[in-house]
């Protein structure tokens, strides 16, 4: 059963200052997806997990955001990376998504992501890739115990709810990409496959859950 909720706990008159406790939405095993069949996903996570569900804990202040989530129920022993859904592609690898971390953390990112993903822009500012092989871990996942729990906690130097992922602080040549929220603001990925992370881009993974901020918010 998907939770489709998402609860403010504190709705303040502007993103720029606010909190919230909210549900994710479970999308997983999603269909459609090409080349990737919501069957073999099922096969290769070991099962469905009727009783997965996300939650997500914010604040948002001064221009940072706090986050933290919590997986319960979920793939036991199994890598989960978070993605940002930005409204334009991002400039280091072209993707509409770019990980949740920290713009510091580029650089850690982009030598376990494929350098076929990587942009030339990205190759110009010195970043290189690996073969694929990709990493165990990375700044935007973290992976769960074995009943399938998992926490992740991050300090973002940027705001999400209205905000702007700011690459300008990689590289002062480039410029902020505003932050989306359609068909999401943030998702859960699993990898299910290779249980590897891949730097600035998802690799082959499983969508798992889908988070949009609140809808409220969009209206002041």
């Amino acid at each position: 059963m998907t939770c489709t909720a998402v609860v403010a706990i504190s709705l303040a008159t502007s993103a720029a200052n606010a909190q919230w406790a909210g549900s994710f939405d479970k999308i997983f095993p999603l269909e459609g997806v090409p080349g990737y069949s919501a069957e073999e996903m099922v096969i290769n996570c070991g099962g469905e997990y009727p009783n997965a569900r996300a939650r997500i804990y914010m604040s948002q202040r001064y221009g940072r955001s706090v986050v933290m989530i919590r997986v319960r129920n979920a793939p036991p022993n199994a890598l989960f990376t978070i993605w940002l859904k930005l409204a334009s592609p991002s400039p280091l690898t072209g993707a509409g998504v770019t990980a949740l971390a920290n713009p510091a953390d580029i650089p850690d990112l982009a030598a376990i992501t494929p350098s076929a993903n990587l942009t030339e822009t990205a190759e110009m500012l010195g970043l290189s890739g690996d073969d694929g092989s990709g990493g165990t871990s990375a700044a935007n996942g973290f992976t769960t115990d074995e009943r399938g729990n998992g926490l992740f906690f991050a300090y973002l130097k940027f705001p999400i709810m209205k905000g702007a992922y700011q690459f300008q602080e990689f590289d002062e040549s480039l410029a902020p990409v505003a932050i989306d929220n359609a068909p999401f603001t943030l998702r859960l990925a699993t990898h299910c496959t290779d249980e590897r992370a891949h730097g600035l881009v998802a690799g082959k993974h499983e969508m798992f859950f889908d988070w949009k901020y609140p809808q409220a918010m969009d209206e002041d």
